[in-house]
């Protein structure tokens, strides 16, 4: 084999070593992502079926089989940056039971889904206990139509450090006690926090 042809072919094999390396690990973190996914899923089957904070009531419980999901897809998984407020602002959520609820207006979290742009309110809670998690009730164009009819929620730990920006999983998107329960009284999102797409991942209406 001449010289050239030989520095060609060595060329080829290490683009396609390189190519199969990206496509192996990539798939390899996907199967662990959804792995991680559905072992979040089945512990949350069996807190609604064995736990005492089931918002299930004892029959339903006899009755429960597992909750349903949309397919897990990691395109529903988003980086988005942050704009903080300049301080907490009390903001007051309405509930389903005609009630309403204090919360802390925190940040806007901005982000891509579907190659369009848009935003969401990030609260937390009034209570020093909530302090240290992001609440974020949204709705989309999926409610009623597969999804809860009154919308859903995104609760994420507050980073440590880095403030500028998180990922919003959509695919842990879930819904209030209230579409179980209508015992339980649950905060409606703002209209302020409505996505023009219809969001199919998380938690399905049941």
């Amino acid at each position: 084999m001449q010289k050239s042809n030989y520095i060609i072919f060595i060329f080829i094999a290490t683009v396609l070593l390189l190519i199969f390396t990206f496509l192996f690990t990539e798939n390899e973190g996907n199967n662990d992502y959804q792995a991680e996914i559905i072992k979040k899923r089945n512990a949350k089957d069996r807190f609604f079926e064995d736990s005492k904070d089931s918002p299930l009531s004892d029959l339903q419980k006899k009755q429960f089989s597992k909750l349903t999901y949309f397919e897990i897809d990691p395109n529903y998984k988003v980086k988005a940056d942050l704009e903080l407020l300049n301080s907490d602002s009390n903001f007051v959520i309405m509930m389903t039971k005609n009630e309403s609820s204090n919360f802390l207006k925190y940040a806007y979290a901005d982000f891509v889904l579907q190659n369009k742009k848009y935003r969401l309110t990030i609260f937390k809670g009034t209570e020093k206990h909530n302090q240290n998690y992001f609440f974020i009730p949204f709705t989309d164009q999926s409610n009623g139509k597969g999804s809860y009819e009154v919308g859903r929620y995104l609760e994420i730990k507050k980073p440590q450090n880095n403030l500028k920006e998180l990922f919003l999983d959509f695919n842990e998107a879930y819904n209030p006690y209230c579409a179980y329960n209508k015992e339980f009284s649950c905060p409606i999102p703002p209209s302020e926090n409505h996505l023009e797409t219809s969001v199919l991942a998380g938690e399905k209406m049941q």
